[in-house]
């Protein structure tokens, strides 16, 4: 009969020595690399150190003592209990002195995460390579012939390998009577495998932990943070995780305790709870706790409650004549949308359009008392009441992001919806927010929001929004965006005359803008006024505006289509409000312009400018 192959040279695993540091010992001995071993043994390709030492079925451990001549059970704790982990694979800590007094060699028990600390020298445990800063030994180990016992065999680039000594690693020593040495002796003590299965492992493990979660004091704590800062708390997060097997069996566990039949009695079937709210007391899964219901004899109901009552009188009363939305009644009679729905269908009231769901029926054809801009914005829209309040708000700060961070919404889902209103109305509303400039009301954006403070109109709002109606933002909340939102880019709040300097060159157009002309300036117009080359007017109007004399907007579609003229769009320049002041406009005045030119002047100058003396002084 002919024996099984075996290899010429041969390594002994050592006591509780896990899988893949053993077969990495005798690759390196037999100076292979560590998959072309693994694919001659029969197991295939599972060099991935976590897959070898949790995923190895025990048929293949037989294949490999029988080959290699190992006495039968030799590997037995060279890998864990098969259903420890399931589909996350085991997270690796090691001991620095432990691997430089034994070669290099590894530990099943180093995988399992209650393994917080070595008992043998009294430190916590590493989890990441010094050198690469990842963990040392989460990906597959190939040319392990190559390298020394010990190293970090992580390739950080396609061809570099880390190569670092993590034996080298310093150590991150515990006080000798500190509670968590204590405790993982007695973890220590817990069988790798064992013929219950991982539940019993489990239950072991849970009672020690509990003890030791107790046992911590804010000085113990203080301690290991002192050590190693974060250790701890990665330590019982790999633990508790929620994609944690240990995690799944703790809640199992603790669902069996709770929802016991005396439990389910009173809580559902006498005091009326729904499984939802069973589970949100309890802090459980629902799904688990309708499961273990059920396995204790509780017949549950369809849709989780009782049949509600409902007074038809009060509820078409609340719909039809005080306007409450769906939600709202739903909220009220503490049951979803669909079942209100069917309830106003029995009593015979006409359910409003969709897109006015919770809305008044003033929305779809408001009295004569409601301007023409609300209207617009109002009927037969959706949400179009919604947009209104908060275009009431959001006007009150400075800016469209710190309305955004009051009304808890994404400033580009603001700014879309003060799209669509401006859309709606067929104007622009108000002027965006720049540099030195908060935003602010434009004339039409004004009279709306006169008319919004009305009283029939507010009443209006009230009906629509109902309980979603977002409050006006107190004035300490206005007053800190403003001092806050814009920061060392704030408006210029003064402009002494007698510090002001503008070169001659500048003055043309400095005046143009400050001489109210027209409420707004743009290039064009001031190039037709004036004469002054365009490069120019750019130039000068982009350093003003850096400066905060001055504030621009982009033309707004609507603008732009009510003009019917082709080119792209205009940029309009105000003046800042400090610019505006008689004492700079008189200082201005006297000053004497320079010689201007049609191709060429001192303006065109890679660096014009002017300066001034303030808080925030501009060169």
């Amino acid at each position: 009969m002919t024996e099984p192959r075996t290899l010429a040279i041969r390594v002994l695993p050592r006591p509780g020595e896990s899988l893949d540091s053993w077969l990495e010992a005798l690759a390196r001995r037999n100076w292979v690399p560590l998959q072309s071993l693994t694919e001659a043994l029969g197991i295939g390709p599972r060099n991935n150190p976590a897959r070898l030492v949790n995923r190895t079925p025990p048929e293949d451990l037989r294949l490999i003592e029988t080959q290699l001549r190992l006495s039968e059970g030799a590997l037995d704790n060279s890998i864990t209990e098969p259903g420890m982990f399931l589909k996350r694979l085991p997270y690796f800590r090691y001991c620095p002195r432990c691997l430089q007094e034994d070669q290099g060699r590894w530990l099943t028990r180093w995988w399992l995460p209650w393994t917080f600390a070595c008992t043998r020298h009294q430190t916590l445990m590493h989890d990441i390579c010094p050198g690469c800063r990842s963990a040392s030994r989460s990906r597959f180990l190939g040319a392990v012939h190559l390298h020394s016992p010990g190293q970090c065999m992580l390739t950080t680039t396609p061809r570099r390998t880390c190569k670092q000594d993590i034996a080298a690693a310093p150590l991150l020593p515990l006080g000798t009577h500190h509670p968590l040495l204590a405790a993982q002796r007695i973890l220590d003590t817990i069988p790798i495998r064992d013929t219950a299965g991982a539940t019993e492992i489990f239950s072991v493990v849970d009672e020690h932990l509990a003890a030791l979660l107790d046992a911590m004091t804010e000085k113990d704590l203080e301690e290991i943070e002192n050590v190693s800062p974060g250790n701890w708390e990665k330590a019982l997060t790999a633990i508790t995780a929620h994609n944690t097997t240990f995690h799944g069996w703790r809640v199992k566990t603790r669902t069996e305790k709770l929802i016991t039949y005396e439990f389910m009695d009173q809580e559902y079937n006498k005091a009326g709870k729904t499984i939802a709210e069973i589970a949100e007391r309890c802090q459980l899964p629902k799904v688990l706790v309708a499961r273990q219901a059920k396995s204790v004899g509780i017949k549950t109901r369809t849709g989780g409650k009782f049949p509600i009552e409902v007074d038809y009188d009060w509820l078409r009363s609340e719909y039809c004549e005080r306007f409450q939305g769906i939600a709202h009644i739903a909220q009220t009679l503490k049951c979803d949308q669909k079942t209100v729905r069917a309830f106003l269908r029995k009593a015979g009231v006409d359910l409003r359009p969709a897109c006015l769901s919770g809305q008044s029926d003033a929305t779809m054809n408001l009295g004569g008392s409601v301007s023409r801009d609300i209207k617009k914005a109002v009927e037969n829209t959706q949400y179009g009441w919604l947009r209104l309040r908060r275009f009431q708000v959001h006007i009150k700060f400075p800016t469209l992001s710190a309305a955004a961070h009051h009304l808890h919404l994404m400033p580009s889902a603001l700014a879309a919806q003060f799209n669509r209103l401006e859309d709606d109305i067929g104007g622009a509303l108000f002027v965006r927010s720049v540099r030195h400039a908060p935003q602010r009301p434009t004339e039409r954006g004004a009279a709306l929001l006169a008319d919004l403070e009305r009283s029939e109109v507010q009443e209006l709002i009230q009906r629509a929004l109902g309980s979603t109606l977002d409050p006006l933002p107190p004035a300490q909340t206005l007053k800190e965006s403003r001092r806050t939102v814009d920061g060392e880019r704030s408006a210029l709040t003064e402009l002494p005359a007698q510090h002001v300097h503008i070169p001659p060159s500048m003055l043309p157009v400095v005046r143009y803008v400050l001489s109210r002309r027209a409420p707004e300036a743009y290039a064009s117009k001031i190039h037709n006024d004036t004469g002054i080359p365009f490069t120019t007017i750019y130039k000068q109007l982009r350093l003003l505006q850096r400066a905060g004399w001055v504030t621009s907007r982009p033309e707004t579609p609507a603008e732009r289509s009510a003009r019917r003229q082709g080119g792209r769009g205009r940029t309009y320049y105000t003046p800042a409000q400090a610019a505006c002041a008689s004492h700079v406009i008189a200082h201005i005045a006297n000053e004497t312009p320079g010689k201007m030119t049609s191709t060429r002047d001192d303006s065109t100058d890679m660096n014009p400018g002017f300066s001034y003396e303030s808080n925030d002084q501009v060169r």
